[in-house]
């Protein structure tokens, strides 16, 4: 806060101040959630099956900001995650596609049809198959082992992961603002769950 050069008594902080002050609060209020963020998309990359967009749609149906900043969060945790099956199934595919053949969702045949599309298509196929977490995993598997370089693979990845973020959020602000505008917030809350679930449900019986 700064002086009063007259009197001596404490001047109402100027706009830089104000705007400091709020920078530095920020990661002491937001931490929690950009963590869970982060942790999210590693695992999501990885070995979990739910997809980062549950959380970054829930934070845009109230805080916009917050679920840009933890998109961003989710996007870094799912870069390392896809590098570390990229690595992995370079070095062991079985025992990675043993793993991930064990989650909801991940089939052989996705398996079998995300390997055929790299082998096809080469870099061209990242873009299809990061829009889809199944089959994202099983092309970060197989990726060194056809040819794809890092660099290439994570650029693109990146690119897709980011798309998927921000128009799941997008929609969701939209769609939830538009809704609160005239149903109360618990109604428009289970409406979010209702459709997460059917998405999922749709997943599991496929």
């Amino acid at each position: 806060m700064s002086i009063d050069s007259d009197n001596g008594t404490p001047a109402r902080a100027t706009y830089r101040e104000q705007w400091l002050a709020r920078a530095r609060a920020w990661p002491r209020r937001h931490w929690p959630w950009d963590l869970a963020a982060f942790l999210w998309g590693l695992a999501e990359a990885t070995v979990f099956f739910l997809a980062a967009e549950i959380l970054i749609t829930w934070l845009a149906l109230s805080n916009p900001l917050r679920a840009l900043r933890a998109a961003l969060f989710a996007l870094a945790g799912g870069i390392i995650g896809a590098a570390i099956l990229y690595y992995w199934g370079g070095r062991d595919p079985f025992s990675a596609m043993t793993l991930l053949s064990a989650l909801p969702g991940l089939t052989p045949e996705i398996l079998s049809a995300a390997e055929e599309a790299l082998m096809n298509n080469g870099l061209w196929a990242l873009p299809d198959g990061v829009l889809s977490p199944a089959t994202g995993k099983a092309q970060a598997i197989y990726a060194q082992a056809l040819g794809i370089g890092i660099v290439p693979f994570l650029a693109v990845y990146a690119a897709v992961r980011a798309f998927r973020l921000l128009l799941a959020g997008c929609i969701t602000l939209c769609i939830g603002g538009a809704l609160q505008c005239f149903l109360p917030r618990k109604v428009v809350i289970l409406l979010w769950a209702l459709a997460w679930a059917a998405i999922y449900w749709g997943v599991l019986l496929t």
